[in-house]
């Protein structure tokens, strides 16, 4: 199969929006280590709000308090002290944890919608060309 200029111009086209979708797609996600910082973050942040404790605080003074433990010995501890303190705290906290969570679906849609414009828009610019040059073609006949 030989391909004409417009199908090479596609295909260089296409492997260079590819490279650049996927190359965005992975540099903007997010380390555990990242996942975990902004997890604790707001759970501080729905804390500060909601429990009497912590009210006069900020998230910085937390993490000052606690700077000997990673962030993920934060949550760790603060699920176990806060979750036995009151249940209205678990639906607070398991939204989100959800939306931090790498295997939620939460997760799953950006990672589809990547997906849909690394492939997709090529595939559809490439059916886009077919129909023109169908359509073109009808009228060369007429």
């Amino acid at each position: 199969m030989r391909f004409n200029g417009w199908q090479r111009a596609w295909v260089v086209l296409s492997v260079v929006w590819i490279a650049a979708t996927s190359s965005v797609a992975i540099t903007s996600r997010c380390s555990e280590e990242q996942r975990y910082h902004d997890l604790f973050n707001e759970l501080i942040r729905y804390l500060i709000a909601q429990s009497t404790d912590l009210r006069g605080h900020t998230t910085v003074s937390v993490r000052a308090a606690y700077s000997d433990m990673s962030d993920r010995q934060l949550v760790e501890a603060t699920h176990d002290k806060y979750l036995n303190k009151h249940p209205a705290y678990r639906y607070g906290f398991s939204e989100i944890d959800a939306k931090h969570s790498p295997g939620t679906a939460s997760t799953l849609t950006p990672n589809l919608q990547r997906g849909l414009a690394a492939l997709g828009v090529p595939l559809a610019l490439y059916l886009l060309g077919v129909a023109v040059a169908w359509v073109r073609a009808g009228f060369r006949r007429a």
